[in-house]
Protein backbone atom coordinates (compact mmCIF):
# COMPACT_ATOMS: atom_id res chain seq x y z
CA UNK A 1 0.00 0.00 0.00
CA UNK A 2 1.39 3.44 -1.11
CA UNK A 3 -0.31 5.67 1.57
CA UNK A 4 -0.94 3.44 4.62
CA UNK A 5 -3.00 6.50 5.69
CA UNK A 6 -6.65 5.55 3.83
CA UNK A 7 -9.01 8.30 1.98
CA UNK A 8 -11.40 9.16 5.17
CA UNK A 9 -15.16 9.52 4.96
CA UNK A 10 -18.11 9.72 7.44
CA UNK A 11 -20.67 10.99 10.31
CA UNK A 12 -19.43 11.97 13.78
CA UNK A 13 -20.39 8.44 16.04
CA UNK A 14 -20.07 9.25 20.06
CA UNK A 15 -17.73 7.43 21.72
CA UNK A 16 -14.63 7.58 24.04
CA UNK A 17 -11.43 5.46 23.31
CA UNK A 18 -11.59 2.07 25.90
CA UNK A 19 -8.68 2.29 28.11
CA UNK A 20 -7.36 -0.41 30.36
CA UNK A 21 -3.80 -2.21 29.98
CA UNK A 22 -3.88 -4.93 27.57
CA UNK A 23 -1.24 -7.07 25.39
CA UNK A 24 -1.72 -7.03 21.67
CA UNK A 25 -0.11 -9.88 19.98
CA UNK A 26 0.05 -9.60 15.77
CA UNK A 27 1.44 -13.11 14.66
CA UNK A 28 1.25 -14.81 11.24
CA UNK A 29 2.81 -15.57 7.96
CA UNK A 30 4.95 -14.12 5.22
CA UNK A 31 4.77 -16.03 1.53
CA UNK A 32 7.60 -14.97 -0.73
CA UNK A 33 8.95 -12.43 2.01
CA UNK A 34 10.04 -9.45 0.50
CA UNK A 35 12.58 -8.67 3.99
CA UNK A 36 13.52 -10.68 6.98
CA UNK A 37 11.48 -8.17 9.35
CA UNK A 38 8.29 -7.06 10.18
CA UNK A 39 6.96 -4.40 12.47
CA UNK A 40 3.49 -2.55 13.98
CA UNK A 41 3.86 0.84 15.12
CA UNK A 42 1.65 3.76 15.76
CA UNK A 43 1.44 7.09 17.27
CA UNK A 44 0.56 7.94 20.83
CA UNK A 45 -1.02 11.40 20.03
CA UNK A 46 -0.88 13.24 16.59
CA UNK A 47 1.68 15.32 18.18
CA UNK A 48 4.69 13.10 18.77
CA UNK A 49 6.52 12.73 15.28
CA UNK A 50 8.32 9.37 16.06
CA UNK A 51 5.78 6.32 16.96
CA UNK A 52 5.86 3.52 18.57
CA UNK A 53 7.79 0.37 17.07
CA UNK A 54 7.42 -2.91 18.10
CA UNK A 55 9.26 -5.75 15.46
CA UNK A 56 10.05 -8.82 15.09
CA UNK A 57 12.15 -11.14 12.56
CA UNK A 58 11.19 -13.83 10.61
CA UNK A 59 11.71 -18.04 11.31
CA UNK A 60 12.81 -19.60 8.08
CA UNK A 61 9.31 -20.38 6.96
CA UNK A 62 8.44 -16.41 7.17
CA UNK A 63 6.70 -16.68 10.50
CA UNK A 64 6.63 -14.18 13.50
CA UNK A 65 5.07 -13.13 16.48
CA UNK A 66 4.88 -9.64 18.33
CA UNK A 67 3.37 -8.51 21.24
CA UNK A 68 3.11 -5.73 23.16
CA UNK A 69 1.51 -4.00 26.17
CA UNK A 70 -1.61 -1.36 24.80
CA UNK A 71 -3.71 0.93 26.74
CA UNK A 72 -6.04 2.25 24.35
CA UNK A 73 -7.27 1.46 21.30
CA UNK A 74 -5.73 3.38 18.43
CA UNK A 75 -4.54 2.93 14.63
CA UNK A 76 -1.58 1.72 13.46
CA UNK A 77 0.35 0.43 10.72
CA UNK A 78 1.83 -3.09 9.93
CA UNK A 79 4.88 -2.76 7.53
CA UNK A 80 7.34 -5.22 5.57
CA UNK A 81 9.64 -4.65 3.44
CA UNK A 82 8.90 -1.54 1.26
CA UNK A 83 4.86 -2.12 1.95
CA UNK A 84 2.52 -0.87 4.86
CA UNK A 85 -1.14 -0.81 5.55
CA UNK A 86 -3.41 0.55 7.85
CA UNK A 87 -4.70 -1.62 11.14
CA UNK A 88 -6.89 -0.73 14.02
CA UNK A 89 -6.07 -2.37 17.49
CA UNK A 90 -7.49 -2.80 20.62
CA UNK A 91 -5.83 -3.92 24.19
CA UNK A 92 -6.38 -7.56 23.91
CA UNK A 93 -6.42 -8.28 20.60
CA UNK A 94 -4.50 -11.70 19.09
CA UNK A 95 -4.21 -10.93 15.47
CA UNK A 96 -3.28 -13.66 12.63
CA UNK A 97 -2.38 -12.15 9.75
CA UNK A 98 -1.32 -13.37 6.47
CA UNK A 99 0.00 -11.84 3.22
CA UNK A 100 2.07 -12.57 0.01
CA UNK A 101 3.65 -8.85 -0.19
CA UNK A 102 3.81 -9.76 -4.43
CA UNK A 103 0.12 -8.54 -4.21
CA UNK A 104 0.50 -7.07 -1.23
CA UNK A 105 -3.17 -4.97 -0.76
CA UNK A 106 -5.13 -7.92 -2.38
CA UNK A 107 -4.18 -10.71 -0.32
CA UNK A 108 -3.48 -9.21 3.46
CA UNK A 109 -6.12 -11.31 5.61
CA UNK A 110 -6.53 -10.87 9.54
CA UNK A 111 -8.02 -13.59 11.54
CA UNK A 112 -7.76 -14.59 15.60
CA UNK A 113 -9.93 -12.81 18.24
CA UNK A 114 -10.87 -9.10 19.68
CA UNK A 115 -12.11 -6.00 17.47
CA UNK A 116 -9.26 -5.64 15.55
CA UNK A 117 -9.40 -8.33 13.57
CA UNK A 118 -12.89 -7.02 11.66
CA UNK A 119 -11.46 -3.43 11.89
CA UNK A 120 -8.19 -4.53 10.07
CA UNK A 121 -10.33 -6.10 7.65
CA UNK A 122 -12.77 -3.03 6.78
CA UNK A 123 -9.29 -1.21 5.95
CA UNK A 124 -7.51 -3.64 3.76
CA UNK A 125 -11.26 -3.71 2.08
CA UNK A 126 -11.43 -0.10 2.17
CA UNK A 127 -8.47 0.74 0.59
CA UNK A 128 -8.93 -1.93 -2.26
CA UNK A 129 -12.28 -0.72 -2.89
CA UNK A 130 -11.50 2.98 -2.67
CA UNK A 131 -7.83 3.04 -3.65
CA UNK A 132 -8.58 4.88 -7.29
CA UNK A 133 -11.65 6.92 -6.09
CA UNK A 134 -10.87 10.56 -4.81
CA UNK A 135 -7.75 10.70 -6.16
CA UNK A 136 -6.15 13.41 -8.03
CA UNK A 137 -6.84 13.79 -11.74
CA UNK A 138 -10.69 13.86 -11.94
CA UNK A 139 -10.58 16.66 -8.74
CA UNK A 140 -7.73 18.50 -10.26
CA UNK A 141 -9.18 19.29 -13.64
CA UNK A 142 -12.21 20.30 -11.61
CA UNK A 143 -10.13 22.68 -9.14
CA UNK A 144 -8.22 24.32 -11.83
CA UNK A 145 -11.24 25.19 -13.72
CA UNK A 146 -12.80 26.92 -11.05
CA UNK A 147 -15.59 24.65 -11.57
CA UNK A 148 -17.29 24.68 -7.72
CA UNK A 149 -20.43 22.94 -7.59
CA UNK A 150 -18.92 20.08 -10.14
CA UNK A 151 -16.04 19.89 -7.42
CA UNK A 152 -18.60 19.74 -4.82
CA UNK A 153 -20.92 17.05 -6.53
CA UNK A 154 -17.63 15.18 -6.92
CA UNK A 155 -16.75 15.62 -2.84
CA UNK A 156 -19.71 14.80 -1.59
CA UNK A 157 -19.78 11.64 -4.31
CA UNK A 158 -17.03 10.17 -2.77
CA UNK A 159 -17.92 11.03 0.98
CA UNK A 160 -21.56 8.86 0.50
CA UNK A 161 -19.91 6.03 -1.16
CA UNK A 162 -17.54 5.63 1.33
CA UNK A 163 -20.12 6.22 4.30
CA UNK A 164 -22.59 3.87 2.76
CA UNK A 165 -19.48 1.40 2.20
CA UNK A 166 -18.83 1.43 6.00
CA UNK A 167 -22.66 0.74 6.70
CA UNK A 168 -22.85 -1.79 5.04
CA UNK A 169 -19.74 -3.42 6.01
CA UNK A 170 -21.01 -2.74 10.15
CA UNK A 171 -24.24 -4.53 9.36
CA UNK A 172 -21.91 -7.81 9.14
CA UNK A 173 -19.48 -7.28 11.16
CA UNK A 174 -18.73 -6.29 14.81
CA UNK A 175 -17.58 -2.83 15.02
CA UNK A 176 -15.84 -1.72 18.42
CA UNK A 177 -17.00 2.31 19.28
CA UNK A 178 -13.92 3.41 18.95
CA UNK A 179 -13.15 2.34 15.48
CA UNK A 180 -16.91 3.45 14.16
CA UNK A 181 -16.09 6.76 16.07
CA UNK A 182 -12.27 6.82 14.21
CA UNK A 183 -13.10 5.90 10.84
CA UNK A 184 -16.13 8.46 10.78
CA UNK A 185 -13.95 11.07 11.77
CA UNK A 186 -11.97 10.16 9.33
CA UNK A 187 -13.87 10.06 6.44
CA UNK A 188 -16.11 13.49 7.43
CA UNK A 189 -13.09 15.57 8.43
CA UNK A 190 -11.95 14.70 4.77
CA UNK A 191 -15.10 15.83 3.08
CA UNK A 192 -14.65 18.61 5.40
CA UNK A 193 -10.89 19.22 4.29
CA UNK A 194 -11.38 19.06 0.61
CA UNK A 195 -14.21 21.76 0.57
CA UNK A 196 -12.58 23.64 2.79
CA UNK A 197 -9.39 23.93 0.53
CA UNK A 198 -10.91 24.55 -2.79
CA UNK A 199 -10.12 28.39 -3.29
CA UNK A 200 -6.83 27.96 -2.32
CA UNK A 201 -5.90 24.95 -4.42
CA UNK A 202 -8.32 26.77 -7.45
CA UNK A 203 -6.02 30.37 -6.85
CA UNK A 204 -2.62 28.21 -7.14
CA UNK A 205 -3.52 25.82 -9.96
CA UNK A 206 -4.99 29.08 -11.53
CA UNK A 207 -2.11 30.96 -10.87
CA UNK A 208 -4.48 34.16 -9.68
CA UNK A 209 -4.50 35.32 -6.10
CA UNK A 210 -7.58 33.81 -3.53
CA UNK A 211 -8.90 36.89 -3.06
CA UNK A 212 -9.92 36.80 -6.56
CA UNK A 213 -11.55 33.46 -5.79
CA UNK A 214 -15.57 33.77 -6.02
CA UNK A 215 -18.05 31.25 -4.06
CA UNK A 216 -21.37 30.95 -4.31
CA UNK A 217 -23.87 32.10 -1.76
CA UNK A 218 -24.56 28.24 -0.20
CA UNK A 219 -20.99 26.78 -0.62
CA UNK A 220 -20.14 26.61 3.53
CA UNK A 221 -23.29 25.53 3.95
CA UNK A 222 -21.90 22.03 5.00
CA UNK A 223 -19.84 23.42 7.69
CA UNK A 224 -23.45 23.21 9.53
CA UNK A 225 -22.45 19.22 9.44
CA UNK A 226 -18.43 19.30 9.51
CA UNK A 227 -18.09 20.80 12.90
CA UNK A 228 -14.69 21.78 14.63
CA UNK A 229 -15.69 21.12 18.26
CA UNK A 230 -15.53 17.58 18.59
CA UNK A 231 -14.09 15.68 21.22
CA UNK A 232 -14.17 12.38 20.13
CA UNK A 233 -11.76 13.26 16.97
CA UNK A 234 -8.82 14.10 18.82
CA UNK A 235 -7.04 10.57 17.59
CA UNK A 236 -7.90 11.55 13.61
CA UNK A 237 -5.11 13.04 11.54
CA UNK A 238 -7.87 14.56 9.20
CA UNK A 239 -9.66 16.81 11.78
CA UNK A 240 -6.51 18.49 12.67
CA UNK A 241 -6.26 19.50 9.28
CA UNK A 242 -9.80 20.89 8.66
CA UNK A 243 -9.53 22.95 12.14
CA UNK A 244 -6.70 24.23 11.01
CA UNK A 245 -8.21 24.85 7.84
CA UNK A 246 -11.62 26.33 9.34
CA UNK A 247 -9.04 28.41 11.97
CA UNK A 248 -7.39 30.14 8.82
CA UNK A 249 -10.77 31.14 6.90
CA UNK A 250 -12.84 32.21 10.21
CA UNK A 251 -9.67 34.64 10.82
CA UNK A 252 -9.48 35.63 7.08
CA UNK A 253 -13.38 36.87 7.10
CA UNK A 254 -12.56 38.76 10.29
CA UNK A 255 -9.75 40.49 8.82
CA UNK A 256 -11.54 41.66 5.63
CA UNK A 257 -14.28 42.47 7.51
CA UNK A 258 -11.75 45.33 9.81
CA UNK A 259 -10.08 46.13 6.66
CA UNK A 260 -6.77 44.80 8.37
CA UNK A 261 -3.76 42.92 6.85
CA UNK A 262 -1.00 41.54 9.56
CA UNK A 263 2.24 40.37 9.39
CA UNK A 264 3.09 36.78 9.88
CA UNK A 265 3.44 37.06 13.86
CA UNK A 266 -0.09 39.02 14.80
CA UNK A 267 -0.97 36.31 12.61
CA UNK A 268 -0.57 33.58 14.67
CA UNK A 269 -1.00 35.64 17.21
CA UNK A 270 -4.78 36.19 16.15
CA UNK A 271 -5.39 32.89 15.08
CA UNK A 272 -4.11 31.04 18.33
CA UNK A 273 -6.58 33.27 20.36
CA UNK A 274 -9.07 32.24 17.59
CA UNK A 275 -9.18 28.99 18.65
CA UNK A 276 -10.17 29.50 22.39
CA UNK A 277 -13.25 31.10 20.61
CA UNK A 278 -13.82 28.21 18.74
CA UNK A 279 -13.04 25.31 20.89
CA UNK A 280 -12.15 23.94 24.77
CA UNK A 281 -10.78 21.01 26.95
CA UNK A 282 -8.82 18.72 25.06
CA UNK A 283 -9.68 19.81 21.05
CA UNK A 284 -8.43 23.05 22.00
CA UNK A 285 -5.14 22.21 23.45
CA UNK A 286 -4.30 19.72 20.58
CA UNK A 287 -5.13 22.75 18.03
CA UNK A 288 -2.62 25.28 19.85
CA UNK A 289 -0.32 22.83 20.81
CA UNK A 290 -0.24 22.00 17.14
CA UNK A 291 -0.03 25.51 15.77
CA UNK A 292 2.44 26.00 18.16
CA UNK A 293 4.78 23.35 17.33
CA UNK A 294 4.46 24.34 13.38
CA UNK A 295 5.46 27.96 14.43
CA UNK A 296 8.47 27.04 16.35
CA UNK A 297 9.67 24.93 13.37
CA UNK A 298 9.29 27.63 11.04
CA UNK A 299 9.21 31.11 12.56
CA UNK A 300 10.92 32.87 15.14
CA UNK A 301 10.26 31.64 18.43
CA UNK A 302 11.04 35.09 20.45
CA UNK A 303 7.60 36.12 18.76
CA UNK A 304 5.55 33.18 20.61
CA UNK A 305 7.45 33.25 24.42
CA UNK A 306 4.26 34.48 26.06
CA UNK A 307 2.07 32.01 24.12
CA UNK A 308 3.99 29.09 24.47
CA UNK A 309 4.25 29.98 28.52
CA UNK A 310 0.22 30.48 28.58
CA UNK A 311 0.26 27.26 27.08
CA UNK A 312 2.12 25.31 29.25
CA UNK A 313 0.39 26.66 32.35
CA UNK A 314 -2.82 25.52 30.66
CA UNK A 315 -2.29 22.03 30.01
CA UNK A 316 -2.51 20.67 33.11
CA UNK A 317 -1.92 16.94 32.38
CA UNK A 318 1.46 18.29 30.37
CA UNK A 319 0.90 15.60 27.73
CA UNK A 320 1.76 18.32 25.05
CA UNK A 321 4.13 20.36 27.03
CA UNK A 322 5.93 17.63 27.50
CA UNK A 323 6.07 17.03 23.89
CA UNK A 324 6.49 21.07 23.00
CA UNK A 325 9.36 21.35 25.54
CA UNK A 326 12.71 19.92 23.39
CA UNK A 327 10.65 21.67 20.16
CA UNK A 328 10.89 24.97 22.08
CA UNK A 329 14.71 24.70 23.64
CA UNK A 330 15.95 23.42 20.13
CA UNK A 331 13.84 26.83 18.26
CA UNK A 332 15.32 28.80 20.97
CA UNK A 333 18.79 27.95 20.15
CA UNK A 334 18.39 29.06 16.69
CA UNK A 335 16.27 32.27 17.79
CA UNK A 336 17.79 35.67 16.15
CA UNK A 337 20.85 36.30 17.58
CA UNK A 338 22.17 33.02 19.04
CA UNK A 339 25.75 31.62 17.51
CA UNK A 340 24.85 29.84 14.15
CA UNK A 341 25.98 26.00 15.06
CA UNK A 342 29.24 25.28 14.09
CA UNK A 343 30.17 22.65 12.22
CA UNK A 344 33.12 21.07 9.72
CA UNK A 345 32.08 19.25 6.62
CA UNK A 346 33.78 17.63 3.77
CA UNK A 347 33.21 19.96 0.57
CA UNK A 348 32.63 18.45 -3.14
CA UNK A 349 36.31 18.79 -4.16
CA UNK A 350 37.30 16.55 -0.49
CA UNK A 351 38.12 19.79 1.33
CA UNK A 352 37.44 20.09 4.53
CA UNK A 353 34.99 23.95 5.72
CA UNK A 354 34.04 24.79 8.50
CA UNK A 355 31.24 27.57 9.27
CA UNK A 356 33.78 29.85 11.15
CA UNK A 357 35.52 30.04 7.63
CA UNK A 358 32.90 32.18 6.87
CA UNK A 359 32.71 34.84 9.73
CA UNK A 360 32.54 37.91 8.22
CA UNK A 361 30.38 37.33 5.59
CA UNK A 362 26.88 36.90 5.54
CA UNK A 363 25.52 32.91 4.61
CA UNK A 364 22.55 31.98 3.44
CA UNK A 365 22.85 28.19 4.53
CA UNK A 366 20.43 25.34 2.15
CA UNK A 367 19.62 22.11 3.56
CA UNK A 368 18.39 19.97 0.15
CA UNK A 369 18.47 16.40 -1.44
CA UNK A 370 18.36 15.61 -4.89
CA UNK A 371 15.36 13.85 -4.28
CA UNK A 372 13.53 16.73 -3.61
CA UNK A 373 11.61 18.01 -5.82
CA UNK A 374 10.79 21.75 -4.08
CA UNK A 375 14.32 21.74 -3.22
CA UNK A 376 15.64 21.56 -6.83
CA UNK A 377 12.67 23.60 -8.06
CA UNK A 378 14.30 26.05 -6.16
CA UNK A 379 17.58 25.61 -7.73
CA UNK A 380 17.17 28.01 -11.10
CA UNK A 381 16.31 30.99 -8.50
CA UNK A 382 19.24 29.95 -6.46
CA UNK A 383 21.82 30.16 -9.45
CA UNK A 384 20.10 34.11 -10.13
CA UNK A 385 20.29 35.31 -6.42
CA UNK A 386 24.36 33.46 -6.08
CA UNK A 387 24.73 35.83 -9.33
CA UNK A 388 22.95 39.27 -8.33
CA UNK A 389 25.31 39.06 -5.17
CA UNK A 390 28.45 37.94 -6.99
CA UNK A 391 31.04 40.64 -5.20
CA UNK A 392 29.23 40.73 -2.07
CA UNK A 393 30.11 39.50 1.10
CA UNK A 394 27.54 36.64 0.92
CA UNK A 395 28.57 32.72 0.55
CA UNK A 396 25.78 30.40 -0.60
CA UNK A 397 26.22 27.23 1.32
CA UNK A 398 24.43 24.07 0.02
CA UNK A 399 24.06 21.02 2.63
CA UNK A 400 22.82 17.79 1.00
CA UNK A 401 21.64 15.37 3.32
CA UNK A 402 21.57 12.76 0.37
CA UNK A 403 21.87 9.24 1.64
CA UNK A 404 24.04 8.45 -1.59
CA UNK A 405 26.61 10.40 -2.84
CA UNK A 406 26.61 9.91 -5.95
CA UNK A 407 23.08 10.85 -6.43
CA UNK A 408 24.07 14.19 -4.63
CA UNK A 409 27.11 14.84 -7.02
CA UNK A 410 24.83 14.11 -9.92
CA UNK A 411 22.54 16.70 -8.77
CA UNK A 412 25.38 19.32 -8.40
CA UNK A 413 26.26 18.72 -11.82
CA UNK A 414 22.71 18.81 -13.28
CA UNK A 415 21.44 22.06 -11.77
CA UNK A 416 24.88 23.70 -12.08
CA UNK A 417 24.99 24.65 -8.58
CA UNK A 418 27.62 27.27 -7.52
CA UNK A 419 28.81 28.66 -4.29
CA UNK A 420 30.10 26.13 -1.06
CA UNK A 421 28.98 22.64 -1.65
CA UNK A 422 29.00 20.36 1.40
CA UNK A 423 27.94 16.80 2.40
CA UNK A 424 25.87 15.59 5.14
CA UNK A 425 24.80 12.02 4.68
CA UNK A 426 21.28 11.26 5.55
CA UNK A 427 18.38 13.55 7.26
CA UNK A 428 19.39 12.50 10.54
CA UNK A 429 22.63 13.67 10.42
CA UNK A 430 24.43 15.32 13.04
CA UNK A 431 24.37 18.63 10.80
CA UNK A 432 20.72 18.36 10.54
CA UNK A 433 19.97 17.54 13.91
CA UNK A 434 21.82 20.74 15.25
CA UNK A 435 19.94 22.50 12.88
CA UNK A 436 16.76 20.90 13.61
CA UNK A 437 15.79 19.84 10.16
CA UNK A 438 12.77 18.09 9.59
CA UNK A 439 11.92 19.20 6.36
CA UNK A 440 13.82 20.22 3.17
CA UNK A 441 14.47 22.65 1.56
CA UNK A 442 15.21 24.25 4.84
CA UNK A 443 16.82 27.73 4.32
CA UNK A 444 19.17 29.51 7.62
CA UNK A 445 20.53 33.40 7.27
CA UNK A 446 23.33 34.16 9.42
CA UNK A 447 25.16 37.43 9.99
CA UNK A 448 28.25 38.21 9.85
CA UNK A 449 29.65 37.28 13.28
CA UNK A 450 27.94 33.97 12.87
CA UNK A 451 24.94 34.43 14.70
CA UNK A 452 21.85 33.86 13.39
CA UNK A 453 19.93 36.32 11.28
CA UNK A 454 16.88 34.76 10.70
CA UNK A 455 15.82 30.81 10.96
CA UNK A 456 13.19 31.05 8.19
CA UNK A 457 14.26 33.15 5.97
CA UNK A 458 12.13 33.59 2.28
CA UNK A 459 13.52 30.69 -0.54
CA UNK A 460 15.53 32.08 -3.04
CA UNK A 461 12.32 32.36 -5.47
CA UNK A 462 10.93 34.63 -3.17
CA UNK A 463 11.07 38.32 -3.92
CA UNK A 464 11.88 39.51 -0.51
CA UNK A 465 14.91 37.13 -0.03
CA UNK A 466 17.10 40.08 -1.29
CA UNK A 467 16.19 42.54 0.90
CA UNK A 468 16.65 39.93 3.61
CA UNK A 469 20.16 39.27 2.98
CA UNK A 470 20.88 43.44 2.33
CA UNK A 471 19.56 43.80 5.88
CA UNK A 472 22.18 40.98 7.15
CA UNK A 473 24.83 42.94 5.06
CA UNK A 474 23.86 45.96 6.87
CA UNK A 475 24.06 45.04 10.35
CA UNK A 476 27.91 46.52 11.54
CA UNK A 477 30.22 43.83 12.43
CA UNK A 478 33.06 44.42 14.63
CA UNK A 479 36.01 42.53 12.85
CA UNK A 480 38.50 42.14 16.25
CA UNK A 481 35.83 40.20 18.21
Amino acid sequence: MKNPIFIFLGIILSGSLTFGQGTVSVSGKIDNPAGKSVSVYYYPNLLVERPVSHKATLDEEGKFQISFPLEQATSASFSHGREQTAMFIHPGDQIVLSLNPEQFDETIKYKGEGPGVDASNFLAKFFLKFEDEGVADDSKVLIKEGLELEYAAWVNRVYNNQRNFLNEYAKSHKLSEDFLSFVSSRILYTRGTRLMQFPAYHAYLAQKDVSEVKLSKGYYEFLSEVRPMNAHAVNVPEYVSFVQNYISWSVDNLLKEEGVELDPEARFSREYKFVSTTLQDEPMLLIQASMLKDFLQSGNPMMVESIYAEFVAADKKGDYAKILQPIYDQAMLLAPGKPAPEFTLVDINGQQVSLSDFKGKVVYLDFWASWCGPCRAEMPASRRLFQANKGKDVVFLYISIDEDEAAWRKAVADEQLQGVLLYSQGGNSEVANMYGVKFIPNYFLINRDGTIANSNPSRPSAPGIQAEIDAALGVPFDQDR
